[in-house]
């Protein structure tokens, strides 16, 4: 019997990126065995056109049994494609056997990729696109004059495409990882509690 509670932040529609947020509360004695199943789920949904990568972890002060799985995909075709999958669907319907209570699953899609899904609201668009457009603006100015001086050499499309390439790397892996945990408080609604 599948028990999942899904909501969705996206039209079926929507184009760009699709993540998926998971999270379980796994039945006692079943911690293990789940992390062995979300390295199946890893493995198989790799193997999937439009896989863009998977994180596991267990919320900060969070019971041992809480676990947050994050699945993302270059678009909503992609995730479906594998969700409906033969594997897919039985690597989904092992995993809901090992829940003691219904699964919550959160799909969003867009700039949300970029932000780390801690909260069950995703921060508003505009908030996003400031932090972004922000965030991108100081990025290039801090890095214009010392990748001019270091490529000047090369072709300007160069010089670019590895300006942009090591812009995005920064903000995907430490700009806004850290950014989304300062910020927080104002890009996210907070659940209460939690403030």
């Amino acid at each position: 019997m599948k028990v999942r509670l899904v909501s969705f932040n996206m039209t079926h529609a929507d184009s760009g990126p699709v993540t998926v947020v998971i999270r379980r509360r796994i039945k006692r004695g079943f911690s293990k065995a789940y992390e062995q199943l979300e390295k199946e789920i890893s493995t198989d949904a790799a193997a999937y056109e439009g896989y863009l990568g998977s994180t596991f972890l267990r919320p900060e002060g969070g019971d041992e049994r809480d676990f947050v799985t994050i699945v993302r995909f270059a678009s909503y075709q992609n995730m479906t494609q594998w969700e409906q999958s033969k594997t897919g669907t039985a690597l989904i319907n092992r995993a809901d056997a090992m829940s003691e209570i219904p699964a919550t699953i959160r799909r969003t899609a867009g700039l949300s990729l970029w932000f780390t899904p801690r909260y069950s609201a995703s921060p508003q668009r505009w908030k996003m696109v400031l932090l972004l457009t922000v965030s991108i603006f100081i990025l290039a100015e801090l890095m214009a004059p010392v990748l001019d001086s270091a490529l000047r050499l090369l072709p300007q499309p160069i010089v670019l495409f590895v300006s942009l390439a090591i812009q995005v790397a920064l903000l995907t892996y430490i700009v806004l990882p850290w950014l989304t945990r300062v910020l927080s408080k104002w890009l996210y609604t907070m659940p209460r509690g939690e403030e």
